[in-house]
């Protein structure tokens, strides 16, 4: 089985549900193991200021999925969720990335194993760490340097939202 780690974000005002939601509908997924989170974690929104604070967790799992099945699967779940793509960029109710997976670079117009930018994107990288360290994943040395170059001091937790 391979480790992967799960982005989930939303920018609604029920985003902190969104993911909890996400997260029980993944994990009733028996080809899949959820094996470390993160907490939940308020950003302010990428791009436009007038969207609520984006929410953000980190799912680390283990599957025997391939990475193709994988997003299939994660697609199904946010549009069980509600997700609309009306335009890039757009308010999400719920949006699931795959950010890593260990041993596997991938890249295509579908998929990018690990993400675009993911070692530039606070909100991405500090679960990503966090929910690899529940799940006693060893991560490359890519992930360290990148969180060392963060500047952490405009990431806030929000309160009371553990996962479980």
């Amino acid at each position: 089985m391979a480790n992967y780690l799960i982005g989930a974000g939303s920018s609604f005002l029920q985003g902190c549900s969104k993911i909890q939601q996400a997260y029980f509908l993944i994990s009733k997924n028996s080809n899949i193991k959820i094996v470390g989170e993160s907490i939940i974690y308020a950003n302010p929104p990428q791009g436009c200021r007038d969207y609520f604070l984006y929410n953000n967790a980190v799912f680390a799992i283990k599957t025997n999925l391939t990475p193709e099945a994988l997003l299939l699967f994660l697609r199904s779940v946010e549009q069980k969720l509600g997700r609309m793509r009306a335009f890039i960029n757009a308010p999400r109710s719920i949006d699931l990335d795959i950010l890593w997976c260990k041993n596997l670079k991938r890249a295509s117009k579908d998929l990018n194993i690990p993400l675009n930018n993911l070692f530039n994107r606070s909100f991405a990288l500090i679960p990503a760490i966090e929910a690899a360290k529940k799940a006693k994943i060893k991560l490359e040395l890519e992930f360290t340097q990148a969180f060392e170059k963060l500047n952490i001091e405009s990431r806030f937790k929000t309160p009371d939202q553990n996962l479980l």
